[in-house]
Order: C-alpha cells, then sequence, then structure tokens
C-alpha cells in the first residue's frame, strides 16, 4: 500500500499540478472574459479540466524526455530518483492526453477539440525538437501558455474579434512567459551545455536577464492600454489589482540580476495577480454565467 501510495505521489509530482492549476485558471478566465452571454454548465467544468489535464500531459512529457539532463540538475525529481518508472510514466502521459482531448471535446465539440489537438501536437514538437533550439522553444513554450486563455474564449463560441481585453491577457502572458522560460534557461545553464543551445550559453546570462527585463516591462507598458479601454460594465477595482500585478512584474524583471530562481516565481505570482483582476473585473456585472 505504501508503495503504491508513493507511485500516486510521484505521478501527481510529474504533473506539476501548480502549473495545471494555472492552466485550468487561464481557461477559465478566457471564458468569462469573452462570453457574451449564459454557458452549459459543462463548458464550465469541461474546459479547465481540459486544459489541467493537457498540462499534466504536457509536464509528464517534459520529465520523460528530460530524465538524463534531471539526473544532474534535478535529481530529486520522480524518473531519475527512482520513485517512478519510465514505462509507468510513459502509461501516465498516455493516460492525461486521452482524458485531456475527451474533456476538450465535451467542452464546445470539434471546435474546442481541434484546439487541444493542436495545442497537444505543439507540447509534443516542443519536448522532440523545438526544446533543444532554446530560443525558439522558449517561444513555443510561451504561446501554449497563453493559449489557455484562447482555448477558454473559443468555448465560448465567440469570434475572435470579440474578445477584446482578452487579446491584451493573451500578449502579457506570451511576453512574461518567454521572459520566464529564459530566465530558466539561466538557471540551468551549466545542466543544458552540450544537450541544449540556449540563449544564456549562445549570448550569456548578461544578455539573457536583459532580454527577459525588456519583455516583462513591454507586457507592463501594453497592460497600460487597458486604464483606456476598460468596459463600463467591469468591476473597475480591477484597475488597481492590475496596478499591484504590474509592480510585481517591474520587482520580478528586476530581481532577474540578483536571482533568476526568485525572479521565476514573482513572475508567476504577478502573472496570477493579473489573471484575478481580469476575472474579478469581467464577472462583476456580468450576465449569470449559465
Amino acid at each position: 500500500m505504501a508503495s503504491y501510495a508513493a507511485l500516486w505521489r510521484a505521478r501527481m509530482e510529474m504533473m506539476r499540478p501548480g502549473n495545471g492549476l494555472m492552466a485550468a485558471l487561464g481557461a477559465l478566465v478566457g471564458l468569462v472574459v469573452a462570453r457574451s452571454g449564459a454557458l452549459p454548465l459543462h463548458a464550465w467544468i469541461a474546459a479547465p479540466l481540459a486544459a489541467f489535464l493537457l498540462a499534466g500531459f504536457g509536464n509528464v512529457l517534459n520529465d520523460v524526455r528530460d530524465a538524463k539532463l534531471d539526473a544532474k540538475a534535478h535529481p530529486e525529481r520522480p524518473l531519475p530518483s527512482g520513485r517512478i518508472r519510465a514505462a509507468d510514466a510513459k502509461t501516465w502521459a498516455f493516460i492525461l492526453l486521452a482524458l485531456g482531448l475527451y474533456e476538450a471535446y465535451v467542452v464546445a465539440g470539434l471546435p474546442t477539440l481541434a484546439f487541444a489537438v493542436v495545442n497537444a501536437l505543439a507540447l509534443a514538437a516542443y519536448e522532440f525538437w523545438f526544446k533543444r533550439a532554446g530560443l525558439p522553444g522558449n517561444v513555443v513554450v510561451a504561446l501554449l501558455v497563453a493559449s489557455t486563455f484562447a482555448f477558454g474564449a473559443v468555448a465560448t463560441g465567440t469570434h475572435p474579434s470579440e474578445w477584446g481585453l482578452l487579446w491584451l491577457l493573451i500578449a502579457m502572458a506570451f511576453l512574461s512567459n518567454v521572459a520566464r522560460e529564459l530566465l530558466k534557461d539561466v538557471e540551468d545553464q551549466d545542466a543544458d551545455r552540450g544537450a541544449r543551445l540556449t540563449l544564456p550559453l549562445v549570448a550569456g546570462p548578461g544578455a539573457t536577464r536583459l532580454l527577459a527585463f525588456f519583455l516583462v516591462n513591454a507586457a507592463v507598458v501594453l497592460s497600460i492600454l487597458a486604464f483606456f479601454e476598460s468596459p463600463d460594465a467591469w468591476w473597475q477595482p480591477w484597475l488597481g489589482i492590475l496596478a499591484l500585478a504590474d509592480l510585481l512584474f517591474v520587482v520580478a524583471s528586476s530581481l532577474a540580476w540578483v536571482s533568476a530562481a526568485r525572479s521565476q516565481r514573482l513572475l508567476k505570482l504577478a502573472m496570477l495577480l493579473a489573471l484575478a483582476a481580469f476575472l474579478f473585473g469581467a464577472t462583476a456585472g456580468a450576465p449569470p454565467a449559465w
């Protein structure tokens, strides 16, 4: 029983539930911001669940592909530590993929299933090809993170031209997550040497930190548009929450020169706060959810 429980703990750890919850929250924000009326209850449940499961699939696949690198950089993770076998991890990734695609179909049929299939293929392409390329891989990961908002919006059936401020959030998420991926590469450059062609290994950690700094602050500059385009029906204090998120973004980008790891964590917190701002702002005064 103890070993069975340990195996499940390893499976859940490989999923990185925190990242999965961020993906689920992204899909939920997409639903809330883009919808123009009531949605069926199953959409509110299945869309975040699909995002959570597919994010878990990507994270497990990442650990399977990175087992040798993690033996040096992260030996405590489930695969290099021997807490789970590679065959079991691959089976777990397949189960998560199958469940995620099923839930994506439940959300809104073929449109959301097609969106999820494209994302799953992009996750696989990243692991097998783009990851080794460094910066292109960073861009793919950031696009995948930002796509969670678009997935929720697609589930509403609203035309992309009517997504409004959601496009702003998508752009902010993309820029800040490219920066996070760059800072991860700064942190892992010793383990990546000889295995990946990351920007810190090509241009140096200083130039990489500088690029991350500019990307984060570009996201902050973009967010200023929200203060001029805020919908009248939204809960106006949401702009105060967004301003606090912007402050954290600026601090996090500056912290990159002190600690790349701490800067990454603070960037994640800033993005979570920005998500909360959009979620609370769009929820107040909105029509009934279902």
